[in-house]
């Protein structure tokens, strides 16, 4: 096993942008590369987490918003937000991961470690890295890392108003209030929450900037 620092992998843009989100050169430069976010409701996010190194465009040098993001691709934006090291080379927690790059990287059990990701969570111990992350999914990795730097635990029996509130999993419930509680996602106009509905690249990247918005190792990231 061997640790990686998170910095070493995104590289100095991540130091340089921990100073004001003001004024990021690395994020301006971004902009500039990714020509599809220009205008777009996600652009702030989007362009923050691209100037951090957190997130990166296709080939064709656009980010493609729309686009569907699946498990794997979600766990490393949250991985990437924390300054902490990442493990390399453990053994695998699940049975379909092993010559993934989620875990290769070191992302997926690093979050394992953390307490992110419970593999006993997952039937037969396969995490379908490439499967379309759930809303459901987003909330309940998301607040658990959010929780990895607020006080306190996550509040149990906390109410769901939402009209679909039933369609939630039970185990997931105060994670959903949770993540709703800390506005880190919200509802929809016609106050559905649709758990078990996908997320965009952009919407991925709006949670996971709400979510450094939380963090005080990252404080000074803070969400309007």
């Amino acid at each position: 096993m061997r640790f990686v620092k998170v910095g070493a992998i995104i590289g100095i843009g991540l130091i340089a942008a921990l100073a004001v989100v003001a004024t990021l050169p690395a994020a301006a430069a971004a902009a500039k590369t990714l020509p599809d976010v220009k205008g777009h409701w996600a652009e702030e996010a989007i362009t923050v987490l691209a100037g951090k190194g957190v997130i990166a465009g296709y080939p064709d040098g656009k980010f493609h918003p729309a686009d569907p993001i699946t498990r794997a691709q979600y766990l490393k934006l949250l991985v990437l937000t924390e300054e902490t090291d990442i493990s390399i080379g453990l053994k695998p927690s699940f049975a379909d991961t092993a010559d993934h790059w989620v875990h290769r990287q070191g992302y997926l059990e690093t979050a394992v470690k953390w307490g992110i990701i419970v593999p006993s969570e997952y039937p037969n111990r396969r995490f379908e890295p490439d499967k379309a992350i759930s809303r459901e999914e987003m909330a309940v990795w998301t607040v658990r890392a959010s929780y990895m730097s607020l006080p306190g635990t996550i509040p149990e029996n906390s109410p769901l108003s939402f009209k679909d509130a039933s369609k939630v999993s039970p185990p997931a419930v105060k994670y959903v209030a949770e993540a709703v509680r800390l506005e880190l996602i919200k509802g929809r106009p016609d106050n559905t929450f649709g758990p078990a509905d996908g997320a965009t690249r952009a919407e991925a990247a709006t949670i996971v900037f709400r979510r450094i918005g939380r963090a005080p190792t990252i404080g000074c990231f803070q969400h309007h």
